[in-house]
C-alpha cells in the first residue's frame, strides 16, 4: 500500500482529499505545519508528498529544498491559490513535481498521482482476507454478513467480463467503492479508473466533460479537451446517478454504448475507445422509467450486469467493524486517541436505521470522536436522534422517503426485529419457530437468507 503525507494549515480543506483517496487504497498522514510534515517524511518515507504551498510560500519553497537534499525522487505535488507564472516556475525549480490551482479536483489529483504510482494489484488484499478470519475486505469495503460475502463474489465475477454493470444502491452504500473493486480486480486494473458524477454538472457542462471539445466549438472554448471517455480509454469509466443524466444526453450515451465512438463537441472524427462501462442509481430505474426520467432503451443497454448493494440497516452486524474502522481512521485523521466504543452506544448504533448508510455511520463516528473527552465513546455521545431510537420510534424517520420506500424499510425492519426474538425464544430451533410463525422451515429459512437473520440463532 503506499504512503501519502499530506499538509496543510486549514485540516478541513484536507477532509475531503483524504478520504477520497483512501477509497483508492492509500495509506494518508496528515501533517498539520511545516516541521511536522518534514518529520511524518523523515519516519515514514512516503511515497508522495502533497501540500499547500501558501503557508507562506517562501517557507514552503524550503521545505521543498530540504526534502530534495534527502531525497530527489519522491513526487511532490504542491497546490495553491496563486496562478502567478513566477511562483509556478520557482516552486518547479525548487523540485515540486505537479502545481495545481485550488480548489483541488480530485478527479484531476488522482490521475496526476497515478502517473507517479501506479495502481497495485490488490494481492496482498486477497492475502489479507485468507489470513483474517473475522470479516472480509476489500478495498475500503468492511463486512462479515452474509450479505457482503456474496456481494464479493459477484464482484470477482462481474470483473473477468467486459459487459456494462449497473449497480443499484441508496446514497451512502458505497457504490463507486464497489466500482473501484471491480476495475482493480479486472485485467484493466493497471489502466485509468474515471469516476464521473452525472448529478453535479448542468448538461452542457457534463456533455463537455463526458465526449470533450474542440476549441471554437462554442464561446470559452479556446483550446481543445478531451472528455472522460477519452481519458478512461483501456480502462474503466464510472457513471454514478445515471438516471440524473438529462434526457438527450442519455439518446448520445446510448449511442456511445452501441458503436464505441463519438465525436468531441465540434469536431469531425469519430474517435474509438475500448472502456469498460459501470454505472450506477440510487433510484429504482423501473420507476425511473415510468417517470420519464431514465430511457428504457438506455436502460436495456446499461442492465447487462446488474448488481444490488445492500443497505446498511440490513447488515446491521457489520456496524462493529465499521465503528472500529473509522475510530482507527478518525484517530489519525483528527490527531485522537479513541480505544473503542461502549456496548450500549453500539446497540443504539445497531438499532438505527441508517437512511445515510455507511456515509452517515462515517459522519457520526466522526462527530462523536471530536466532541468527546473520554477515550471511550459511550452513549452520551450520541446524537441525540440515535439515542432516542428504539423499536416503537424508528419509523419517525420514514417521512424522509417515498411510500413505496417507506413501506419496504418499515417491513424490513419489522421480520427482522420478529424472527430475531422468535429464534432467540425457541433457541434458534426452527421447528419451534416454524410451529409458532405458523410458516414453513423453507419459508423460514428463506427469510433468514433474505432478512439476513441466520447469523444471529445463537
Amino acid at each position: 500500500m503506499y504512503k501519502i503525507i499530506l499538509n496543510d494549515q486549514k485540516i478541513d480543506s484536507l477532509r475531503e482529499i483524504t478520504r477520497f483517496l483512501i477509497t483508492f487504497g492509500f495509506d494518508c498522514y496528515i501533517a498539520r505545519d511545516y516541521n511536522d510534515a518534514a518529520n511524518l517524511i523523515e519516519s515514514e518515507k512516503p511515497d508522495l508528498f502533497i501540500f499547500n504551498i501558501d503557508q507562506p510560500f517562501e517557507k514552503g519553497k524550503q521545505l521543498v529544498h530540504n526534502i530534495r537534499q534527502k531525497d530527489n525522487k519522491m513526487p511532490i505535488i504542491a497546490y495553491s491559490n496563486m496562478n502567478s507564472v513566477q511562483n509556478i516556475v520557482t516552486a518547479i525549480k525548487s523540485g515540486v513535481n505537479e502545481f495545481l490551482e485550488k480548489p483541488v479536483s480530485n478527479q484531476n489529483l488522482i490521475q496526476i498521482i497515478e502517473n507517479y504510482l501506479p495502481p497495485k494489484t490488490i494481492d496482498h488484499l486477497e492475502k489479507k482476507q485468507k489470513t483474517k478470519n473475522d470479516f472480509n475486505e476489500f478495498k475500503d469495503i468492511i463486512g462479515k454478513s452474509t450479505s457482503i460475502k456474496e456481494l464479493f463474489q459477484k464482484v470477482q465475477k462481474i470483473a473477468k467480463v467486459q459487459s456494462t454493470v449497473l449497480l443499484i444502491g441508496e446514497s451512502g452504500t458505497g457504490k463507486e467503492l464497489i466500482a473501484k473493486n471491480i476495475h482493480l480486480l479486472s485485467d484493466r486494473k493497471n489502466k485509468p479508473f474515471i469516476p464521473l458524477d452525472c448529478s453535479t454538472l448542468p448538461s452542457n457542462l457534463l456533455e463537455s466533460e463526458l465526449f470533450g471539445f474542440e476549441k471554437g466549438a462554442f464561446t470559452g472554448a479556446t483550446r481543445s479537451k478531451p472528455g472522460v471517455l477519452e481519458l478512461a480509454n483501456h480502462g474503466t469509466l464510472f457513471l454514478d446517478e445515471i438516471t440524473e443524466l438529462d434526457y438527450s444526453l442519455q439518446t448520445k450515451l446510448l449511442r456511445f454504448l452501441q458503436e464505441r465512438n463519438f465525436r468531441r463537441i465540434g469536431g469531425k472524427e469519430l474517435i474509438n475507445v475500448d472502456i469498460k462501462v459501470i454505472t450506477a442509481t440510487n433510484r429504482d430505474p423501473v420507476e425511473a422509467i415510468e417517470k420519464k426520467i431514465l430511457r428504457r432503451d438506455l436502460y436495456y443497454r446499461i442492465n447487462v450486469v446488474p448488481l444490488k448493494i445492500p443497505p446498511l440497516r440490513e447488515r446491521t452486524e457489520d456496524i462493529p467493524l465499521l465503528v472500529k474502522h473509522f475510530i482507527e481512521f478518525n484517530n489519525n485523521f483528527l490527531d485522537r486517541n479513541i480505544n473503542g466504543i461502549t456496548q450500549e452506544a453500539l446497540n443504539k448504533l445497531k438499532e438505527y436505521d441508517w437512511p445515510g448508510n455507511i456515509r452517515e455511520l462515517q459522519n457520526v463516528i466522526e462527530h462523536m470522536m471530536a466532541l468527546t473527552e473520554t477515550e471511550t465513546i459511550d452513549i452520551n455521545n450520541l446524537p441525540a436522534h440515535i439515542k432516542q431510537t428504539n423499536n416503537d420510534d424508528f419509523i419517525d424517520h420514514y417521512h424522509l422517503h417515498t411510500f413505496k420506500k417507506a413501506k419496504k424499510m418499515y417491513m424490513s425492519k419489522f421480520v427482522t426485529n420478529y424472527f430475531t426474538d422468535l429464534l432467540q425464544k425457541c433457541n434458534g430451533n426452527i421447528t419451534k419457530v416454524s410451529l409458532i410463525s405458523g410458516l414453513s422451515r423453507r419459508q423460514i429459512y428463506n427469510i433468514l437468507n433474505t432478512y439476513n437473520i441466520e447469523k444471529k440463532l445463537n
